[in-house]
């Protein structure tokens, strides 16, 4: 076992775990209560052997879910196709998975006004608009996102928010070191 992830929350909205086979459970912080350090802690979804977590995040109904497989497709999903489960369950369907697709390797909690990075396995880097890219129901296959070669596979995937980017824009330097402002 290793830690996946770990977010600061207010305790007051939901936990969303997503495996390896595409399933997503979404319960309430309130269903996994407080444990010392030295606990075993709370099962949160139930998994097959054959599966593990890819992503753990905590949402509110003001995002959608970004998903991204292993062959570069993806798609955002309303948050409110999540039900609301008891935790320790197997979760429902977050996206169809096929050869074609490849496996699920991350969510994201996203909104229109963010930009999207994709890190492929050889090297290739890509930023988009998160709002180019088509919203449709959790159990459809998503769309293309990036075009991959012969034997390259998307390996992380980050959301940017618009602070952010504009903030690297803001404090950027030109190649001599020195500010562009």
């Amino acid at each position: 076992d290793e830690v996946l992830s770990v977010k600061v929350t207010d305790g007051k909205k939901d936990v969303l775990l997503c495996s390896s086979s595409g399933k997503i459970i979404r319960f309430a912080e309130t269903d996994a209560r407080p444990f010392g350090r030295v606990s075993q802690g709370v099962k949160g979804i139930e998994l097959n052997d054959d599966e593990k977590i890819i992503g753990m995040e905590i949402i509110d109904d003001s995002v959608e879910i970004l998903s991204v497989t292993a062959n570069g497709y993806g798609k955002r999903t309303s948050v409110s196709e999540y039900r609301r489960q008891s935790r320790g369950g197997k979760g429902i369907l977050a996206m169809k998975l096929t050869d074609k697709n490849g496996d699920i390797i991350d969510i994201k909690p996203v909104t229109d006004k963010d930009d999207l990075m994709i890190i492929t396995d050889k090297g290739q880097v890509i930023r988009t608009r998160i709002s180019g890219i088509s919203l449709m129901g959790r159990t459809t296959q998503g769309v293309r996102l990036i075009k991959l070669k012969e034997g390259e596979n998307v390996v992380a995937v980050s959301n940017v928010a618009e602070e952010e980017a504009a903030e690297e824009v803001i404090g950027s330097t030109d190649n001599s070191g020195n500010e562009t402002n």
